[in-house]
């Protein structure tokens, strides 16, 4: 889904929010390279700030990229440098698709002791999560380019605990098929059948093409595995919805 760029004062107004003087050399230059995209400018700002100690006219020096590769770069940088916690929160949000309370990502999460908060935080400091205002409570979401970033890499997750899974029937600690559901029982219809058209039906194809590679059918694979299983987390769910118990 393409984002629509801001005007120049626009621009300038965002990077300023994200401290910048609005005087900095280069500003405008930064601005018409990425042509106001809000999305990328907000990720341009943390880099330059974080690794080229404001100096924009040092950081536009290192790249010539277009904006699809910046974002790309950017996504890709920013995603590598994220604890496990945030990493898991980026996930939920994208599953959800839909604003969500730090309490409701903590009851999906399942850990209460974690510190959620700190992590939303560094989230929103790295311009990877927005915030906003619904019945004076806030919650958090994605702008559909993270989004869509972040659920393909979720999405290449299941792809290969499914492959390694049909491969050895062996469902290993911490993986995303018990972490996070593939569609969520409470979700409005509307999330729900976005949830089945873009997980879980993607999931079902790589899932019979892991079969077809062991040369087994559904029913024999489920015979071979067994049952009675002890399943943690939403893995039970998971599997039901593949069709595996």
């Amino acid at each position: 889904m393409a984002v629509g760029g801001l005007d120049a004062d626009g621009a300038r107004s965002l990077l300023m929010g994200r401290g910048f003087t609005g005087q900095e050399k280069g500003l405008t230059e930064l601005i018409q390279q990425y042509r106001g995209n809000p999305s990328a400018l907000k990720m341009v700002a943390v880099t330059i700030r974080d690794l080229f100690d404001g100096n924009v006219v040092a950081f536009l020096k290192q790249t010539t990229l277009g904006i699809g590769d910046v974002l790309q770069n950017l996504l890709y940088s920013q995603f590598e440098r994220l604890s496990p916690l945030e990493k898991d929160l980026l996930f939920w949000l994208a599953l959800k698709r839909r604003p969500a309370t730090l309490n409701q990502l903590r009851e999906a999460i399942a850990l209460a002791g974690a510190d959620t908060l700190g992590a939303m935080e560094s989230l929103h400091r790295r311009a990877l999560v927005e915030k906003t205002t619904l019945d004076d409570t806030v919650h958090f979401q994605l702008e559909p380019v993270i989004g869509k970033y972040v659920n393909k890499k979720l999405l290449a997750e299941w792809e290969q605990e499914i492959e390694q899974w049909v491969a050895s029937g062996c469902l290993q600690e911490g993986w995303r098929l018990q972490s996070h559901a593939m569609v969520e029982d409470i979700a409005p219809e509307a999330v729900q059948a976005a949830q089945i058209r873009l997980t879980l039906k993607p999931l079902k194809d790589r899932l019979q093409a892991a079969l077809q590679q062991q040369g087994r059918s559904r029913t024999e694979w489920i015979e071979g595995w067994g049952q009675g299983r002890d399943l943690v987390g939403y893995a039970e769910t998971n599997l039901r919805l593949l069709g595996l118990i």
